[in-house]
């Protein structure tokens, strides 16, 4: 080691951390991808990273709701929304399966409502099996919004959850 490498010589520290033996010349930027938790496509958006060498670079976290931490404490239904048209989304394609299981949870032609209870365990399998996805607490970010005349927030980057 380098006594340069001692008194904080910022290029000399990158040097010792940069994997330039196993020929990365560049990094790679970091992907975002957040889904509320009502939102129809839930559970396939819960377990995309179940196969870790599918959705690379990628991190993935739920907008959990406070209507929805709720329903968890008092394991009750809540409904999935059409993001077009804000009302709840119909099972109109098949049946809704629960991934894992093959259970059906929703009939086709029924209203897709879900007990909240199962997707936050879901969420917290998936999550101790690969380390996604985490959470992004959306009602209390908007709570916290310091500009809310521009907008509420839908998403955030990778960085920023962990502020």
């Amino acid at each position: 080691m380098r006594e340069s490498d001692l008194t904080g010589n910022r290029e000399s520290q990158a040097e010792m951390t940069w994997p330039r033996a196993s020929g990365v010349t560049s990094r790679r930027g970091a992907n975002m991808g957040i889904l509320r938790c009502d939102h129809p496509d839930i559970l396939d958006f819960i377990t995309c990273k179940i196969d870790t060498t599918k959705i690379t670079n990628f991190n993935i976290s739920v907008a959990i709701t406070d209507a929805f931490m709720q329903a968890v404490a008092r394991d009750e239904e809540y409904d999935l929304i059409n993001p077009r048209s804000g009302e709840p989304q119909i099972a109109t394609r098949e049946d809704l399966k629960h991934p894992f299981s093959g259970e059906v949870l929703v009939s086709k032609g029924e209203p897709m409502r879900l007990r909240a209870r199962l997707v936050f365990d879901l969420i917290v399998q998936c999550a101790h099996a690969t380390g996604e996805p985490g959470l992004f607490f959306i009602d209390r970010a908007n709570e916290y919004n310091p500009v809310p005349a521009l907008g509420e927030y839908e998403a955030t980057n990778p960085l920023s959850l962990a502020a």
